[in-house]
């Protein structure tokens, strides 16, 4: 073989490798993926959007899941790409959206910045439109239908590397021998990754089948400061623990197996929301 030719084999597979990089995905999502079917009474135009769609938003990756969907509003998981040269992180957030006239569904972050998602008329692609409120500045996409989620070469998303603090005062006492088991189970502490992306941990310093005593504490994630806080709650059905403020809600529930809370916290302004599977922490 020539050097010639090897030069050219070699040049060849770089480009292969390149255009295979950079046809993959680097939208993360979520483990597991909750899409349920929209009842018969919603239109067909407005039911096509449930599901998945991929694509990109400029030049970065986006992918939106539809969850759940009815006349008046949508439940979407939003994930968007790394773009080469920027400090653009991978990243997604499960949403509310609003059903607009076309159809099409809008979501608004937190800083009034909205993204509009425009059904085309044969119900397999969307029109992407993401208005910067700041700015004026738009940015325009599409995204085309996924039928299979196997075969989407979904992003990773790489975990914070800033740990959630906790105050130096921590002090876990035992339930009452009256407290039911499940909601005993809740008492010490509990950790996990907010959307694969932010660590977060739950202490439950002291409970019983009335009330408990939390501290709810995250890490640092997009200039907003890692810390913590600390409430008493009631117990609720479920069992589960919620703590409401002027920004967010809390909310923590037991599962079946005893040795792991699920929880999801709202951002009220926008009623964007994380999600996380928390385990017991040594």
């Amino acid at each position: 073989m020539s050097i010639r030719q090897s030069k050219s084999i070699f040049l060849i597979f770089n480009f292969l490798v390149f255009f295979i990089i950079g046809c993959a995905s680097t939208a993360p999502l979520p483990e597991t993926l909750n899409i349920v079917p929209p009842l018969p009474d919603v239109p067909t135009e407005i039911a096509a959007f449930s599901g998945g769609w991929e694509g990109k938003l400029g030049y970065q990756d986006r992918i939106l899941v539809v969850e759940t969907i009815n006349t008046d509003k949508a439940e979407v998981i939003v994930s968007w790409g790394i773009v080469a040269g920027t400090n653009a992180k991978a990243w997604y957030q499960y949403m509310e959206a609003k059903i607009l006239p076309g159809p099409a569904i809008q979501t608004t972050d937190t800083i009034g910045n909205k993204t509009t998602y425009k059904m085309n008329k044969e119900l397999n692609n969307l029109t992407v439109i993401y208005e910067e409120k700041p700015t004026g500045v738009k940015l325009k996409g599409k995204l085309t239908r996924v039928t299979d989620f196997s075969q989407i070469k979904r992003g990773k998303r790489k975990k914070q590397n800033v740990s959630s603090p906790l105050p130096e005062d921590v002090t876990i006492t035992s339930p009452p021998e009256n407290t039911p088991r499940e909601i005993a189970a809740f008492s010490g502490k509990w950790e996990g990754v907010w959307n694969n992306y932010v660590d977060g941990m739950l202490v439950i310093e002291r409970i019983d089948k009335l009330t408990a005593d939390i501290i709810i504490s995250w890490g640092e994630v997009y200039g907003v400061e890692k810390g913590y806080l600390r409430a008493t709650v009631d117990v609720q059905p479920g069992p589960t623990l919620e703590h409401e403020d002027k920004f967010s809600v809390w909310t923590f529930t037991m599962n079946q197996d005893l040795n792991s809370v699920s929880g999801v916290v709202l951002e009220k302004a926008v009623k964007s929301k994380m999600k996380v599977v928390m385990k017991r922490a040594n």
